[in-house]
């Protein structure tokens, strides 16, 4: 008597034909030892609890040399079972199946209630839905409560830390680690709606005393190459306000309020910048590279810009810096400040200014309202360096005759003026000077109207 036994079974991984989809069964006949290769007959049942879910039939099977043959199970003809399509069976709950082979004598069980494994799972995850599953993980939220996202344009939350590119920070909520690519964070708006937009916005609320930072950007790259904590660059030509930082106070506490702070501790020797704004819009709009409003009603100290340079390298340090070409057109003002007080200062300054250029008023026109060079001058043609600037030398041409000279040059005689006074002599006199390109001179005499060596002091003035 012929004796057949399946002697491998393997479930393979689920596929999809062109009617509905299910899963391959592979299977060895022989026959005392000898492998079938003739065609069979393969009938396969599912059933969940003993009770028939789905029965198939397979004709005209046929193996291969080696007497291994394969079934699509879900793709034979139907013979019985409660679901009327495969792909009706429910296979979220456990499920078993026997196998029968004819192979020209009738049906033999060869494989009876045996459990099904993995390939199934995967066919039920294909339309499972997620909110039902066990242990899945939980990534993210719909915001507004604890459901989750079942849509790509769904708003989603997660209450965890987030970090993209590699295992780092440790104590902020997103972390993102570039290597390769341009830009860590990049945020691009479409304000064609006419909506106000925001590329970053940080809000933080609350009463703790610690030190609090709507934005916070440490460098630490050693790289001979420009580095900018913060950039921000407008390159629109619309004809409305443009912003490059825009800081608002309404806090009402007393403590110290900051629009924006900036501490260099670099001991490079490279050029260092608290702040540095560069506009070259052409737009008609009006441009400002900073704009502070302290609207607080807190009664501490308001600083709309705050710069501290403790950098200890050889390089420049500049609290604020404003370059304007010589190729702009128009009126330029590196810093315009208008006090509508009577009692308020435009400026205020504890220690040293230093103006290269002129020095103006709204009446003065082009004169330079600051010396050009002063000077103290003893009798015998010396100078009191104490008391004198520099850009002059004096000789002393005879007696009463002073000839000094300004470099660098004021320029022709009708392009400065000159004030001389008579000073610490212990007689009277009178005191001439007469303007020279590049020099003048100053003649000194007594009360007689003679010739004499006198002390005499002076200011020059450039137009």
């Amino acid at each position: 008597m012929r004796k057949i036994i399946v002697l491998l079974v393997t479930f393979v991984t689920l596929a999809s034909w062109a009617q509905s989809e299910g899963f391959n069964y592979k299977f060895l006949i022989t026959d005392n030892g000898n492998v079938v290769t003739n065609p069979v007959d393969v009938k396969i049942s599912i059933k969940e609890n003993g009770n028939l879910i789905w029965q198939e039939e397979h004709t005209g099977v046929q193996p291969d040399d080696n007497g291994i043959a394969t079934v699509y199970v879900g793709e034979g003809t139907r013979t019985g079972g409660s679901a009327t399509a495969f792909d009706d069976i429910d296979w979220s709950t456990s499920k078993t199946y026997d196998v029968e082979i004819d192979t020209g004598n009738g049906y033999n069980a060869m494989v009876a209630d045996a459990p099904f494994k993995f390939v199934p799972k995967a066919k039920f995850a294909q339309s499972a839905d997620f909110n039902t599953l066990q242990n899945k993980p939980v990534l993210f939220y719909v915001i507004g409560g604890t459901d989750y996202p079942t849509d790509i344009d769904q708003a989603v939350y997660r209450t965890g830390q987030v970090k993209i590119g590699s295992d780092g920070s440790s104590f902020s909520k997103l972390f993102v680690h570039e290597d390769e690519q341009s830009m860590a964070i990049h945020s691009q708006l479409d304000i064609t709606d006419n909506n106000s937009k925001t590329g970053i916005y940080s809000e933080l609320t609350g009463s703790g005393d610690g030190y609090q930072k709507a934005f916070g950007s440490y460098i630490t790259a050693g790289g001979s190459y420009t580095q900018v904590n913060v950039w921000n660059e407008n390159n629109s030509a619309n004809s409305g306000t443009h912003l490059g930082t825009y800081n608002r106070l309404k806090g009402t506490g007393t403590g110290f309020q900051v629009g924006v702070m900036n501490e260099i501790f670099n001991a490079n020797d490279n050029y260092q910048f608290a702040i540095y704004n560069s506009i070259t819009n052409d737009g008609n709009g009006e441009h400002y590279g900073t704009i502070n409003v302290l609207g607080g009603a807190g009664s501490a100290v308001h600083v709309g810009v705050f710069s501290q340079l403790n950098g200890s390298g050889s390089g420049d340090k500049y609290g604020e810096y404003i370059l304007i070409p010589t190729t702009a057109g128009g009126t330029h003002y590196g810093l315009y400040v208008d006090v509508a007080q009577d009692s308020g200062y435009a400026a205020y300054f504890t220690g040293n200014v230093k103006v290269v250029k002129k020095l103006t008023s709204l009446f003065s026109g082009n004169a330079d309202l600051k010396p050009f060079a002063y000077g103290s001058v003893l009798a015998n043609g010396t100078t009191e360096t104490t008391n004198s600037t520099d850009g002059f030398s004096v000789t002393h041409n005879g007696t009463g005759q002073y000839t000094v000279s300004l470099s660098p040059s004021p320029g022709s005689a009708g392009a400065y003026l000159v004030t001389a006074t008579l000073e610490n002599n212990t007689d009277f006199g009178l005191i001439r000077v007469v303007r020279n390109d590049d020099n003048f001179v100053v003649y000194t005499v007594n009360t007689t109207g003679q010739a004499a060596d006198m002390n005499f002091t002076f200011v020059v003035y450039k137009k």
